[in-house]
């Protein structure tokens, strides 16, 4: 069995850190098998998996069930048993076993892990870093940096200040006290004589501590009377507080008050007369900035250019809200630099951001979907919660009992193979070309659709792209997407599905989206009944949302992305466990009028239900189709109703289609792919054109000059 030859350098053993204070030298290293010699220059050794220490050259890794013969290590950092590698400067080390690690209770350092009970036997202490520690600052309140706002400072406090115009230096008030001649003030009722100058200089200093001069303004409004006793005469009672009887009050002369807070007399009228009609005392109207508008042409410019970045409505609160969204690649920083490129000598950040706010404007989407009643429920007074209470109960039912609903289908799902529960959405719109940029910032962006479906049991997700030069984002779209979907797992012999989605009108939640599951559940092979369930408004929240989080992180980490074929390469590659998502390039011949088709099942013409219940298809918050039955819709208004409404499409009402007519629903885009706007198309054509285009390649430029508009 050889050795290794240790020259002066540090080694750390069996799992432990590095070993430091040892003063005997480490002469060889012993093994079960060998390795021919190696030459090592100055650098790391890494023996036993460990990971090597960075900046050192030659980098040598070797197993700890193996040996080298008889090779000279130059002073360096070596790293035995699975430890992390050691600087060097450990000069004097013996000879260690070659094993896999030593014992815990061999480690001589304070920073060893016990594999048994996967622990680090550590303290705060052992944790050290090189330099001194920061003493602590004492809390000493900063200085204004303005000149006006230190004598401000300064004036409230009764520091010494000097005068900014006349260079006049104001002494402290915190000194002597003024001269008070009160000799008479005994024989007219007042209480001067009994006041201590200890006393007035307490008053003094509390007056002085509050250091702001609304405050103060308000204390002596407090302790001043004014009693009118004719339209042109006034009497003003003066009062100082008892320091001894809290809640009394010594009534002094003018002079008395006056000199022992240290005001003038035009102070006192000064503080009084700031009184409103109200008895509210009015604000300091000096100083601040001015809020006259000096340049109007500054402030349209600045309009002018913020009104060229498009903007997007919120994805789910575009009903009830107002507001709109520029681009979360965007900042003040950067709409302002790109102001003054237009604009050298143009208004400051300050004004721009001022003008900005103007509008009703956001730099990113709203990251939570806010409910408003719920909302205006939490924040309303008594009287309205009254009003709202019931509406509220039924809202709080319907959200708790269809997640409650999703669980159990979710549970049930893990252990029968026939029965599939999912959850599918629209993820918000992606638009391309994405980039750093700024010319992007002025351009309408190719829009991108995502249709996400993800399995609640096997945690499968698929999903579905498009963009807006192929197919549209409606309730065909949603619909053929579904449809596609349930012909799949209808092959895999699954019996019984439950779908759940939010109550988008426009895309879910209308009599599209039943008569496509009419359509597939008539003609299925293994589905027998298929369930669509609905979420309370704005409690649309589920597991498929962990899709959409993933994949704009995903692109997040992506400098750059130019087509639709690369957003479907990187959904691909956005999750890795348990399994990628599965992506389906969507084209506009895969999209079937199934509008067409509702209306020819006459759908719409159903205005009843068996039981006389009025159909309102917006209301519906649970439909269920069965195989046996398949020219009937069951549906509920309630998640917590125990029947099912039933609905019968039996082709005999009017305005319906003869049922041998019904054989297929036709192509959504018979006549091509769907159009873009004429507009948005030249914006794409101008970011590949020009001397320096955002799009250069010529395969992705090809690609935006053949989209139809």
């Amino acid at each position: 069995m050889t050795a290794i030859q240790l020259p002066p350098s540090t080694l750390s053993v069996g799992g432990c850190a590095p070993l430091a204070g040892h003063d005997g030298g480490l002469t060889s290293l012993s093994s079960n098998s060998s390795v021919p010699a190696t030459q090592l220059p100055p650098s790391t050794l890494s023996v036993g998996g460990c990971a090597p220490l960075a900046g050192h050259d030659g980098l040598t890794s070797l197993s700890s069930n193996s040996s080298v013969p008889a090779t000279q290590l130059p002073p360096s950092t070596l790293s035995v048993g699975g430890c992390a590698p050691v600087a060097a400067g450990h000069e004097h080390l013996a000879s260690l076993p070659s094993s896999s690690s030593l014992p815990s209770s061999q480690c001589h350092h304070s920073l060893c892990y016990d594999a048994h009970s996967e622990q680090y036997d550590v303290q705060p202490d052992d944790f050290r870093v090189d330099g001194e520690s920061r003493p602590l600052s004492p809390n000493v309140v900063k200085t204004p940096k303005s000149k006006n706002l230190a004598v401000k400072h300064n004036r409230n406090r009764g520091i010494a200040y000097i005068m900014e115009k006349s260079n006049k230096c104001v002494p402290s008030k915190h000194g002597k006290l003024g001269e008070s001649n009160c000799c008479f003030c005994k024989f007219q009722g007042r209480d001067c004589p009994k006041i201590s100058t200890e006393q007035r200089h307490q008053i003094r200093e509390a007056y002085y501590n509050m250091a702001d001069l609304q405050k103060q303004r308000e204390w002596i409004i407090r302790q001043v009377v004014v009693n009118q006793v004719s339209d042109l005469k006034r009497n003003y009672s003066y009062y100082l507080p008892q320091i001894t009887n809290e809640g009394q009050k010594w009534k002094v002369c003018r002079q008395m008050f006056t000199s022992t807070i240290g005001v003038s007399v035009c102070q006192v009228r000064t503080a009084l007369s700031k009184i409103d009609q109200f008895d509210v005392l009015e604000g300091e109207k000096r100083g601040g900035q001015q809020m006259v508008e000096k340049d109007q042409t500054k402030r349209e410019q600045v309009k002018a250019h913020i009104n060229k970045f498009p903007r997007m409505e919120s994805h789910y609160c575009r009903a009830n809200s107002k507001c709109q969204y520029l681009s979360p690649d965007l900042n003040f920083s950067i709409m302002y630099k790109m102001y003054l490129k237009d604009h050298p000598n143009g208004a400051s950040m300050t004004f721009y951001k001022k003008v900005f706010k103007s509008f009703n404007l956001k730099f990113h989407h709203a990251k939570k979907d806010m409910c408003g009643l719920c909302e205006t429920f939490h924040h309303a007074s008594a009287e309205h919660k009254k009003e709202l209470q019931q509406q509220y109960d039924r809202h709080v039912l319907e959200k708790e009992k269809s997640r409650e609903l999703k669980n159990i289908a979710k549970e049930k799902a893990t252990i029968d193979n026939k029965y599939l529960a999912a959850v599918f959405d629209l993820q918000q719109v992606i638009y391309l070309p994405k980039s750093d940029r700024s010319e992007l910032f002025y351009k309408r962006r190719l829009s991108c659709f995502n249709f996400t479906i993800f399995e609640l049991a096997s945690k499968d997700g698929f999903c579905f792209v498009s963009h807006e030069g192929r197919t549209g984002r409606g309730s065909c779209e949603i619909a053929s997407f579904l449809h596609r979907y349930l012909s799949t797992v209808d092959e895999q012999g699954c019996e019984t599905v439950e779908l759940y989605s939010d109550g988008c009108i426009g895309q879910n939640k209308n009599s599209i989206i039943p008569a496509m599951i009419l359509y597939f559940v008539e003609r299925s092979i293994s589905v027998q009944q298929v369930t669509l369930n609905f979420f309370e408004t704005n409690h649309g929240q589920s597991e498929g949302d962990a899709m959409h989080s993933t994949i704009e992180r995903q692109m997040r980490q992506i400098g750059e992305m130019f087509v639709p074929s690369q957003l479907v390469t990187l959904i691909k590659m956005a999750r890795k466990n348990p399994r990628p998502y599965r992506v389906t390039s969507v084209e506009s011949s895969d999209i079937l009028d199934w509008k067409t088709y509702s209306q020819s099942r006459g759908l719409l013409c159903v205005r009843s239900s068996e039981a006389g219940t009025k159909v309102d298809w917006k209301k519906f918050m649970q439909i269920r189709v069965n195989k046996e039955d398949s020219n009937t819709i069951k549906f509920k208004y309630s998640h917590d109703d125990d029947d099912f409404e039933i609905l019968r499409i039996d082709g005999r009402r009017r305005h319906s289609t003869d049922q041998a007519q019904l054989a297929e629903p036709l192509q959504c885009y018979p006549l091509g792919a769907h159009s873009i706007p004429k507009a948005k198309y030249d914006d794409l054509i101008s970011l590949c054109t020009g001397q320096t285009p955002v799009v250069s390649h010529p395969d992705y430029q090809a690609f935006y000059r053949q989209l139809s508009h």
